[in-house]
């Protein structure tokens, strides 16, 4: 009897384990986990690129809490209602005088720095280089004015003890209130100075130079820059600021704002472009655009909201989601844009699009210019060629011939090749005067019809190179042609869409979104073979 129920006992197990294993939230691509927070560089220097600051000027309703961050554990130093200031410690009253010993308990240091205060006297804390805290009183404007203040000021109040003067240095961060007092310091470059709002209502804003960001900043001093300034945020908090600056509003379509919503933190959690700075993502184009608080709007938190956790797999693994404007008919193969082949950003046609289309023109002379300008030294500009086009229709090789030489340009470089950066990559190039159409595989053509016989109702007309040209769409509405008028000796490049056109089109989830699709259908459109599942987020 033992035996059988062992063996009914077996068997329920093995369909249990079955049942676990083969569950939709269990699934390959649901073990993707990330974590809870991540922290945005606001004000930061990468390449050629320095938007740090010389000062931060921070405050919050309610007032501010300023810590510190050591390898991710806050310790809370002081608690004030004013506005503060953070500035590189390097110059005017940059001088202060060390009392006592460093330490590494901080404990007693808030002890002693609370019976300094007692005293009157103008003490701070600060987190020094090797990590140790230390008591430091004065801001003075020369070594001088810091050792007549040891014997004038403070031996007199706090009695004999061991004071010396510390000198200005640009690698310490110093926090000051609006009255030119001292309230907290650090040059360390592992415990970095956190500042967080008190304010126990929702939402938690501290204000960074006029604008307001969520949570919490950190402030951070590197070789050669000023200030950097982190913002660290839950996931749902940062995305509240991205997305209604890159697709939201309140007209756009719920389910194309939930796409959005998806894609965005699927990006977010793939990629950790900035780490060697202390961040994981920058508020620019370089990552995804992020506004802050000042940004959000109803909508688009609401469909943060609806798709809280969920991302984008392939294989079992986080996908890594583009997006872009608008496709110009067709997205484009990733390796068309720039090298890789990925399998889910392959090409997929865009019906649901409204295209528009765009249209510059440049002389000889600025072509000329452009390419002397870029290193290209290849004489006078006499013509300029699409040599391939890719089956979305984008060019993926570009030859300018000038009268010493010739300049080619490949994939999305094609679009840097004139004066003015191009919107997308699907154009084509045209000399006379002519007109663009749209033949099959989403290709541009410049076509040049003027002095063509065409019949009309009332027989038979010439095409007249000054006046508009009308066709009759597949709805039976008149469409005027895009005209390239150019002066003679230029070129008239005409194209449609914008963005490089790998992954979703923002206009074509628009209007997906508008069709009836959902998000999940509309994210599966852009990206082949994928996943739509919810992420572990710890």
């Amino acid at each position: 009897m033992l035996s059988k129920y062992k063996k009914h006992f077996t068997v329920i197990l093995v369909l249990l384990i079955f049942i676990i294993m083969v569950s939709p939230g269990n699934q390959a691509g649901a073990y993707v986990s990330s974590p809870k927070n991540i922290r945005i560089g606001l004000y930061y220097a990468s390449g050629s690129k320095d938007t740090t600051l010389e000062m931060v000027t921070m405050s919050a309703v309610g007032g501010i809490e300023i810590g510190t961050n050591q390898y991710g554990n806050y310790t809370k130093l002081i608690e004030t209602p004013y506005i503060v200031n953070a500035i590189v410690d390097g110059g005017v009253s940059g001088y202060h005088i060390r009392i006592g010993e460093a330490t590494a308990d901080a404990t007693k240091i808030y002890a002693d720095l609370n019976e300094y205060l007692s005293q009157g006297l103008e003490v701070f804390p600060i987190c020094l280089e090797n990590n140790l805290w230390q008591i430091w009183e004065g801001c003075y404007l020369s070594k001088d004015d810091a050792e007549r203040a040891i014997s004038s000021k403070i031996i007199p109040k706090a009695g004999a003890g061991n004071y010396t003067v510390a000198f200005p240095s640009t690698d310490r961060i110093i926090i000051k209130y609006s009255n030119g007092l001292a309230a907290v310091a650090s040059e360390s470059g592992v415990s970095f100075l956190m500042i967080k709002s008190t304010y126990s209502g929702d939402p938690k804003t501290i204000n960074v130079n006029g604008d307001r960001y969520r949570t919490s900043l950190e402030l951070r001093k590197f070789p050669g820059s000023n200030i950097t300034v982190i913002n660290e945020l839950t996931m749902g908090d940062y995305l509240d600021g991205v997305v209604p600056l890159e697709i939201g509003t309140t007209e756009t379509p719920f389910e194309a704002l939930k796409a959005q919503s998806v894609a965005a933190r699927t990006y977010a959690v793939a990629n950790h472009k900035h780490e060697d700075l202390g961040f994981d993502l920058c508020n620019s184009t370089c990552c995804q655009v992020y506004g802050g608080y000042e940004v959000e709007n109803l909508a688009t938190n609401n469909a943060i909201k609806a798709t809280e956790g969920m991302v984008v797999t392939y294989g079992g693994a986080l996908a890594q989601l583009y997006y872009f404007a608008s496709s110009g008919g067709a997205t484009a193969n990733s390796e068309n844009v720039w090298s890789k082949a990925v399998p889910y950003l392959q090409s997929v046609e865009d019906p649901y699009e409204i295209t528009k289309y765009w249209s510059y023109s440049f002389s000889a002379d600025e072509m000329t210019r452009h390419m002397a300008n870029m290193g290209r030294n290849i004489g006078t500009v006499t013509g300029i060629q699409a040599v391939s086009t890719s089956e979305s229709g984008r060019v993926t090789e570009l030859k300018i011939t000038g009268t010493t030489g010739i300049a080619i340009f490949n994939r999305v470089s094609t679009r840097s090749a004139f004066p003015t950066y191009l919107p997308s990559q699907v154009f084509t190039v045209g000399g006379d005067t002519g007109y663009t159409v749209k033949r099959a595989g989403n290709v541009l053509e410049s076509i040049n019809i003027s002095g063509a016989l065409v019949q009309t109702a009332s027989g038979t007309s010439t095409v007249s190179a000054n006046g508009p040209v009308y066709v009759k769409d597949g709805n039976g509405n008149l469409i005027a042609l895009q005209a390239n008028s150019s002066t003679s000796g230029g070129f008239t490049i005409t194209g449609a869409g914008s963005g490089h056109g790998v992954g979703m089109s923002q206009r074509g989830a628009m209007g997906m979104a508008s069709a009836g699709f959902t998000y999940e259908d509309i994210l599966k459109h852009y990206f082949t073979g994928v996943e739509v599942e919810k992420a572990n987020f710890y």
